[in-house]
């Protein structure tokens, strides 16, 4: 559940659960949280980028979490919610199977993180936190992105908005 602001009134990160583990964002890169839209499936894309998508005029490569974290993608890509986030002038949006709260770091107990290289380098991991009995990772958004925010979303989206000729081609 999503209780907004902490009792100290900051809010710095979203958190949110993929394959049963807790993770968070600093809230400052969160553009949105949103229901999934319509995916456009491309070829040659990073595996856990499942597409691009429309949202509000950008066209956004689209990582599916738990791909990126090496498990099963979703059966169902309308389930979930996407968090979408900013790095720059660039947008992305990660998929992930529930948001959990809007939460203020400075009420968790920061734990210390193993140095688990392919663990940490596969999800970002900055941080780790006791969140009542379970742990909460907080990750990087930059070094989960990194992949599909090289992606030519520019010309992605001038592909997507050109008219369909005779034969289906562009």
């Amino acid at each position: 559940m999503i209780r907004g602001r902490s009792a100290t009134g900051v809010a710095n990160v979203v958190s949110f659960e993929v394959g049963g583990v807790l993770y968070a964002l600093d809230i400052q890169r969160v553009q949105g949280i949103i229901k999934p839209v319509p995916v456009h499936r491309l070829p040659h894309l990073p595996q856990d980028v499942v597409g691009v998508a429309d949202y509000r005029g950008d066209v956004v490569p689209v990582i599916d979490l738990r791909v990126r974290f090496g498990l099963a993608a979703a059966d169902d890509s309308s389930v979930g919610r996407w968090i979408i986030v900013r790095r720059g002038a660039r947008l992305v949006a990660f998929v992930v199977d529930r948001v959990v709260e809007v939460c203020d770091t400075a009420r968790l107990e920061r734990r210390e993180t193993p140095a688990i290289v392919h663990g940490n380098d596969a999800r970002g991991i900055v941080a780790a936190h006791a969140y009542g009995k379970r742990l909460i990772f907080q990750v990087d958004a930059e070094a989960i992105a990194a992949g599909a925010l090289e992606l030519d979303t520019r010309a992605l989206g001038l592909a997507l908005a050109a008219p369909v000729g005779e034969h289906g081609s562009r």
